[in-house]
C-alpha cells in the first residue's frame, strides 16, 4: 500500500492514471477495513511517571498515538476524537513523557539549535490548565519543562523556545507570529513529495515570529475544530508550522458540515485528501451522488487516522467510563442564555437580516429572552454613553394579540429590577396619543395587531417589492414618504420591531401582515412557538417581514423553497432545514442541553374522551350529515367541487357544531341547502331517498354485476343495485368505484344503503319529534358534550376538596362564543363559580378575569374562547385543560394546552380533549397527525414527508364520508 501511494503521489491529481486511482482507493479501503473494530492494544508508561494511573480506554489511546507516530507514511500524526471529558489531554501528556523516556534510554539528544519539542495550540482559556496539568500529572522525577508563551513580555528568541520540552500558547499568538506560507495557495499543485518539501524548506525567517521560527518535534492543536474553515488566517497559520508531527484533538471534529474535514486533512498532511481538488474529488463529489456510500467510504477513510470513543462507548461489553450522575441545576435556565446570546449575535452580525425567528415551544421564556435582549442594548448604550440620534427614533415596539398586551407591560415592569427599569406605554384605546416624538420617548411600546392594521398604511412598493433588486428594492421601500397617511406607529422608525404571536401574519396577503411589513425597524425579530401553522407558505411571511434575502421576493422563495420540495420532499425538506438554521432558534420541551432536558416540567397526561350521543343528537347529526353527503355527491357528479368550496366548509362547520350543540347549527338543520340552493331542500332530498328505496324493492332489479337478482340488495348513491357480496370487493378493492357500465363513482361504506339504512333516514324526516324537541325546548336542553364537562369538573372539585392542597383550576376551551354561552348557562345552574375570557372584552375587563382565576381560590373554572385565549397567556393556576372541540390544525390545541403547561407549573397539567364517537371528529382526529408530519419534515424535529397541510378537496371528502 505505502509503495502505491508513492507512484501515486509524484504527479499532481490531473496526471493520475485511472488505474492507479483504483488501486490506491482500494488500497485506501483494505487498510480502513483493518481498523473497523475499536482498537484494543495498550500502552502504558512505567510505574511512577505519571502521579495519576492511566484508565484502560487512555491505554488504548496512547498505543494508537504511539503506532501513527512510528509506522504512518500518510502523516505521522492523526485525530484524537475523543468525547469531551475522557482525557484527550493526559493521553497527549503521555505520549511526550512516552517520547522522551525512549531519548533518555538510548541517550540521544536533540540535533541542531532550533529543533523543539511539542507545541500545544490552545484557546487562551485553557492556556494556564495545560501548564497546570502538565506539572501535576508528571511525578517529579520525570518532569517535564513547561512554557506558557503569552503576552507581551513573551521572548523572540526560538533557540530559547527549543529549549523546553512543551511550549503552550493560543490561536492568536500563532496567527501574529506565523506568516502564511505562499506556496499554500499554489499546495495543490504540488505532489505530495515535492509540495511537502518545498513547503518546509521556505525561507521564512525574516518575517516569522519565535513560533515559526522552530521546527518542532510536534504540534497538537487542541480544540482544533478553531481551525475547521481552511480560508481563516488562523488555519492558515496552523498549516504554516513546520513539524516533524502533527496532532488535533476534538471532541467535535464535525460541527457544520463535511469541508470542516479539510482543514484537519491539510494541517495534518494526510495525503491524497490534503489538496482542495483530491478531497473535493474523492469525498465530496461521493458523497453528492450516493450520500449512502459516499458517508461509508468517508467514514473508511477516517478510521484510518481517527480515534473517537463517547462515554457510552463499550470495551469488552463495559462502558469505557463509569460516570456519576450528572446533576444540572435548572434554576439558572441555561437556554435562555443561550437564546439571548443567539439574539445579540443575530442583532450584530447578521448580514442577510438584523432580527430572526425565536420558534421556541409555548411556556420557553421567549418573552424574558426578549426583556433581556432590549435590557442588553440599553446597558451597552449607557456603558458608552450614547443617546439615540433624531427625535422620531423609537426604542422597540412589541406586537402581540390584544389578550396579552397587558401581560407584556407587566412582565417587562415586574421582571426588570428597580435600578434598570425600563420605561413601557401600552399603545391602546381611543385616547392614545398621535404624536410620534411622544412614542419614541419609551423603551417598550406594546400595541396589538389591530391597532397596526390601522395606523400603518401600506406602502405601495409593497406590490412591486418581488420586482426589485434586493439592495434597490430595500432602499426604497423604507424610504417611501407615508408620513401624512399613516399614524404615529407608522412615523416612527424603531431600533426594534418584535412580533409577538407572529403566525398571525403567516399569510402574507391579509392586511395586517402587510401592515407589518411596512413598519420602519433596524432590527426585526419573530416569536412563535408554531411557525408552520398550515404550510411551508406560512415562513414566506417571516422571511418578507424580517427581510431575509434572497427568500423575502415571492419568486425567489417560490424557486429556492416551493419547487425543491415539490421536486422532492427529502431533499427539499433538508434544504429548507438549513435555510431555517441561519435564522431560527427552535426549542420544544423535549430538547436536551448536555445531555439533560432545558427544562423540566411536571408531566402533561392527554387524555381522549370519546362520548356517545343521545338519541335526539344521534338522529338530528344523522340526518345532518346526510344532507352533506349528497349535496358533496351532487357537487361531485356535476364536477364543480371548487367552485362549491366555501359551502362544503359551511356544511363541514355545521357537522362539527352538531357534535356540540344542536343549537349552535341556528336553524339550519331542516332546511339545509335552502340558503346556498332554494331549489334543493328537505322534501327534495325526503324524496331522492324514496327513490333510491323504490329501485331497492323493485322486482325489476337485478345485480348489475351479476346480472342475477340481488342477494342480500344495497343501492349506491349513484342509483344502482348490487349484491352485497359482488359490490363488496369495490368497495375494500384498490378500484373504489361504482362497477356499473359506464358509471365511475366512487364507493365507500358510508354511500351504499341497505333497505333498512334507508328507511331510517327517511323515518327521521318524517319524525315530529325530532322537529320540535330540539327548538321547543332551547335553553334547557343540555348536549352529551356539555354533561361530560359537568361531571369531569364535579368530579375534580371531589379530587380538589382538601383545603390544605392549591385548589385544582380547569381551562374549558371551545372554538365557538354560541358554545361558551350554553356552558355557562350550565355553570349558572350547578353553581361552578368561573370567569371568561373571549374576543368581544376589551383588555380591561380580560385582564380583569385573568387576574381572579389565577388569585382567587373560589373561581374553579375560566371559559375562555380559543382564538382569543390560546395565545401568550401565562394561566399556570390551572391543573387541567378541557377541549370541547376539535380543530384539524393540531398547533392550535397545543397552544391552548401550553397556557397551563409551562415554566412555573408545579402540578400535572391533565388535558381532556372530548369527541363525539362515530362522527367527523373521529375524522379529525386522523387528519391532525397528517398535519403534524409537514410541521416535523420542515423544521427538522423528526423524519417524515407529507403533501401541504391546507384543507384540500381530498381532506374535505375523507373528512366528510371517511375511507
Amino acid at each position: 500500500m505505502d509503495t502505491a501511494m508513492e507512484n501515486y503521489s509524484s504527479g499532481s491529481d490531473e496526471e493520475v492514471k485511472e488505474g492507479e486511482t483504483t488501486v490506491n482507493e482500494r488500497e485506501i479501503y483494505q487498510a480502513a477495513l483493518q481498523d473497523l473494530k475499536q482498537p484494543k492494544t495498550e500502552k502504558d508508561l512505567p510505574p511512577g511517571v505519571l502521579t495519576v494511573p492511566l484508565m484502560r480506554h487512555q491505554k488504548i489511546a496512547l498505543e494508537w498515538m504511539r503506532k501513527k507516530e512510528k509506522r504512518s507514511r500518510k502523516c505521522r500524526g492523526g485525530i484524537l476524537a475523543d468525547d469531551q471529558g475522557l482525557g484527550k489531554t493526559i493521553s497527549t501528556i503521555s505520549l511526550i513523557l512516552l517520547h522522551k523516556l525512549k531519548l533518555q534510554s538510548k541517550q540521544k539528544k536533540r540535533k541542531g539549535r532550533k529543533s523543539g519539542g511539542t507545541l500545544i495550540v490552545c484557546p487562551a482559556s485553557v492556556v494556564k490548565q495545560w501548564a497546570r496539568e502538565v506539572k501535576e500529572k508528571v511525578s517529579d522525577e520525570h518532569k517535564l519543562s513547561v512554557l506558557i508563551y503569552h503576552g507581551s513580555n513573551r521572548t523572540k528568541d526560538p533557540i530559547e523556545l527549543a529549549k523546553y520540552d512543551v511550549v503552550v500558547t493560543t490561536y492568536a499568538i500563532v496567527t501574529n507570529e506565523v506568516p502564511q506560507n505562499p506556496l499554500l495557495n499554489l499546495y495543490d499543485t504540488f505532489s505530495k513529495k515535492r509540495g511537502r518539501a518545498s513547503f518546509e524548506g521556505s525561507n521564512l525567517q525574516p518575517l516569522a515570529g519565535a513560533l515559526g521560527r522552530v521546527r518542532w518535534l510536534r504540534v497538537v492543536l487542541d480544540e482544533a475544530h478553531t481551525i475547521k474553515n481552511h480560508r481563516t488566517l488562523v488555519a492558515k497559520a496552523c498549516f504554516s508550522l513546520r513539524a516533524k508531527r502533527r496532532w488535533c484533538l476534538t471532541g467535535t471534529p464535525i460541527q457544520n458540515k463535511v469541508d470542516d474535514l479539510y482543514s484537519y486533512f491539510r494541517f495534518l498532511r494526510y495525503h491524497p485528501y490534503a489538496t482542495c481538488l483530491s478531497f473535493r474529488q474523492r469525498i465530496k463529489v461521493p458523497i453528492s451522488k450516493n450520500s449512502l456510500r459516499g458517508y461509508k467510504k468517508l467514514q473508511a477513510v477516517l478510521r484510518g487516522i481517527m480515534l473517537r470513543r463517547t462515554k457510552g462507548t463499550l470495551l469488552d461489553g463495559q462502558p469505557i467510563i463509569i460516570l456519576p450522575p450528572k446533576q444540572v441545576n435548572l434554576s439558572k435556565v441555561d437556554f435562555s442564555k443561550i437564546a439571548l446570546e443567539w439574539m445579540r449575535k443575530k442583532e450584530k452580525r447578521s448580514r442577510k437580516c438584523r432580527g430572526g425567528i425565536l420558534a421556541d415551544d409555548q411556556g420557553l421564556g421567549k418573552t424574558i429572552s426578549t426583556i433581556s435582549l432590549i435590557l442588553l442594548h440599553k446597558l451597552k448604550l449607557q456603558s458608552k454613553q450614547k443617546k439615540r440620534k433624531g427625535r422620531k427614533s423609537g426604542g422597540t415596539l412589541i406586537v402581540c394579540p390584544a389578550s396579552v398586551v397587558k401581560q407584556w407591560a407587566r412582565e417587562v415592569k415586574e421582571k426588570v429590577s428597580d435600578e434598570h427599569k425600563l420605561s413601557v406605554l401600552i399603545y391602546h384605546g381611543s385616547n392614545r396619543t398621535k404624536d410620534p416624538i411622544e412614542l419614541a420617548k419609551y423603551d417598550v411600546v406594546v400595541t396589538t395587531y389591530a391597532i397596526v392594521t390601522n395606523e400603518v398604511p401600506q406602502n405601495p412598493l409593497l406590490n412591486l417589492y418581488d420586482t426589485f433588486s434586493k439592495k434597490r428594492g430595500r432602499a426604497s421601500f423604507e424610504g417611501s414618504n407615508l408620513q401624512p397617511l399613516a399614524g404615529a406607529l407608522g412615523r416612527v422608525r424603531w431600533l426594534r420591531v418584535v412580533l409577538d404571536e407572529a403566525h398571525t401574519i403567516k399569510n402574507h396577503r391579509t392586511l395586517v401582515a402587510k401592515a407589518c411589513f411596512s413598519l420602519r425597524a433596524k432590527r426585526r425579530w419573530c416569536l412563535t412557538g408554531t411557525p408552520i401553522q398550515n404550510k411551508v407558505d406560512d415562513l414566506y411571511s417571516y422571511f418578507r417581514f424580517l427581510r431575509y434575502h434572497p427568500y423575502a421576493t415571492c419568486l425567489s422563495f417560490r424557486q429556492r423553497i416551493k419547487v425543491p420540495i415539490s421536486k422532492n420532499s427529502l431533499r427539499g425538506y433538508k434544504k429548507l432545514q438549513a435555510v431555517l438554521r441561519g435564522i431560527m432558534l427552535r426549542r420544544t420541551k423535549g430538547t436536551l442541553l448536555d445531555g439533560q432536558p432545558i427544562i423540566i416540567l411536571p408531566p402533561k397526561q392527554v387524555n381522549l374522551s370519546k362520548v356517545d350521543f343521545s338519541v335526539v343528537e344521534w338522529s338530528f347529526y344523522r340526518k345532518l350529515e346526510m344532507y352533506s353527503r349528497l349535496q358533496y355527491q351532487e357537487y361531485a357528479n356535476e364536477g364543480t367541487l371548487h367552485e362549491h368550496m366555501a359551502h362544503l366548509l359551511v356544511m363541514l362547520l355545521r357537522l362539527r357544531q352538531a357534535c356540540n350543540h344542536p343549537q349552535l347549527v341556528n336553524g339550519y338543520s331542516h332546511s339545509y341547502a335552502i340558503e346556498e340552493k332554494p331549489d334543493v331542500g328537505h322534501e327534495s332530498d325526503r324524496e331522492y331517498l324514496t327513490i333510491l328505496l323504490n329501485i331497492l324493492k323493485s322486482s325489476f332489479s337485478i345485480c348489475n354485476v351479476c346480472n342475477d337478482p340481488p342477494k342480500d340488495p344495497v343501492v349506491t348513491l349513484c342509483g344502482h343495485v348490487f349484491c352485497y357480496e359482488c359490490v363488496s370487493e369495490n368497495i375494500n378493492g384498490d378500484h373504489k368505484t361504482c362497477p356499473a357500465l359506464n358509471c365511475s363513482t366512487e364507493l365507500k361504506h358510508d354511500n351504499v344503503f341497505t333497505e333498512s339504512a334507508i328507511r331510517s333516514c327517511i323515518n327521521d324526516y318524517d319524525d315530529p319529534k325530532d322537529k320540535k324537541v330540539l327548538f321547543s325546548l332551547q335553553g334547557e336542553f343540555i348536549s352529551s358534550k356539555i354533561k361530560a364537562v359537568i361531571e369531569i369538573l364535579q368530579s375534580l372539585a371531589k379530587q380538589g376538596s382538601d383545603p390544605d392542597s392549591p385548589p385544582i383550576k380547569t381551562i374549558v376551551f371551545s372554538q365557538w362564543t354560541g358554545m361558551l354561552d350554553l356552558v355557562e348557562q350550565s355553570f349558572v345552574k350547578n353553581r361552578i363559580k368561573f370567569r371568561r375570557l373571549d374576543g368581544s372584552m376589551s383588555l380591561l375587563t380580560r385582564d380583569i378575569a385573568v387576574k381572579e382565576f389565577n388569585n382567587d381560590p373560589d373561581v374553579e373554572v375560566m371559559l375562555m374562547s380559543l382564538k382569543a385565549g390560546n395565545l401568550g397567556l401565562n394561566m399556570i393556576a390551572a391543573c387541567h385543560v378541557i377541549l370541547l372541540d376539535l380543530w384539524w390544525n393540531p398547533t392550535t390545541e397545543d397552544q391552548a394546552i401550553d397556557r397551563a403547561h409551562r415554566i412555573g407549573q408545579t402540578r400535572t397539567v391533565t388535558v381532556t380533549r372530548i369527541a363525539i364517537k362515530n362522527t367527523v371528529e373521529e375524522r379529525i382526529l386522523t387528519l391532525q397527525e397528517r398535519k403534524r408530519k409537514i410541521v416535523a419534515s420542515a423544521l427538522g424535529e423528526k423524519h417524515g414527508k407529507s403533501s401541504a397541510i391546507q384543507l384540500t378537496l381530498e381532506d374535505l371528502e375523507y373528512l366528510f364520508f371517511g375511507e
